[in-house]
């Protein structure tokens, strides 16, 4: 009996961090005029991230309600910043925020919402799935990747938790657009992460090339991964004719 370690890996974090250094707002903001860039010393919800920290340090420490009472109250706060006529969008950098504001434009204000507020809403996710609440935890996935439209991580746990509810072919969209999503980013551990989780679903699908392929492509992001090399071997024990291919 194969052995996936998935959930563990829902801790993962993009391998971006927020750059205030890296964000120039009056030359952004002059070439725009649909939507305002904030440094993202000054992003909305900033002031949480202590607070996000110490909720991490609860979660890793198996405090679980400490953890959770903390992400909610998080959450709470960034929930309460967007407004009619206003959207929030975070960003890791001015880069990704302005793409995201493009590629959402419909001539709305937008303003930079720190990364915390995702960031607490997909850890509250994976306390929502140990409790077995599929369904709180779909909402707050879905939320996440509301806020931050171009960040794969939420993607992956979106596959992840419909791949526990047997919804398969759902959960393929899901990881195919964190592999659209990591791939524009270059965040190869979540890209990898990504591949193995059409691996896994499409060996539960039964379409044993198309894990393998999958596989395949994770190890070219992260050679040597041990998963992934387990995952094929176990394939083609059960696809011996194809083990060839």
């Amino acid at each position: 009996m194969r052995t996936i370690v998935l959930l563990s890996l829902l801790l993962a974090t993009s391998a971006h961090a927020q750059d205030p250094a890296a964000v120039d707002p009056d030359s952004i903001s002059t070439t725009t005029t649909y939507y305002a860039l904030r440094d993202a010393q000054e992003a909305l919800g900033k002031q949480w991230r202590e607070d996000y920290n110490a909720a991490k340090d609860a979660m890793d420490a198996q405090r679980t309600d400490e953890a959770a009472r903390t992400f909610a109250k998080i959450l709470a706060a960034c929930e309460g910043y967007a407004r009619p006529g206003l959207r929030v969008i975070a960003a890791h950098d001015a880069d990704e925020y302005v793409r995201a504001a493009a590629r959402t434009a419909d001539g709305t204000p937008t303003e930079w919402l720190d990364m915390v507020c995702p960031r607490a809403a997909t850890d509250s996710a994976y306390l929502a799935v140990e409790a077995k609440d599929f369904d709180g935890a779909l909402a707050r996935i879905r939320q996440a990747s509301e806020w931050a439209p171009l960040w794969a991580d939420p993607h992956n746990e979106h596959g992840f938790v419909l791949g526990q509810l047997q919804r398969r072919e759902e959960a393929l969209v899901q990881y195919r657009e964190a592999i659209d999503l990591a791939t524009a980013s270059g965040d190869k551990p979540v890209l990898a992460m990504a591949w193995r989780g059409v691996g896994f679903q499409s060996s539960e699908l039964g379409r044993w090339n198309d894990a393998r392929a999958a596989y395949r492509r994770s190890l070219e992001v992260e050679p040597g991964n041990q998963l992934a090399k387990d995952e094929l071997a176990w394939i083609d024990r059960q696809d011996p004719a194809g083990a060839s291919n």
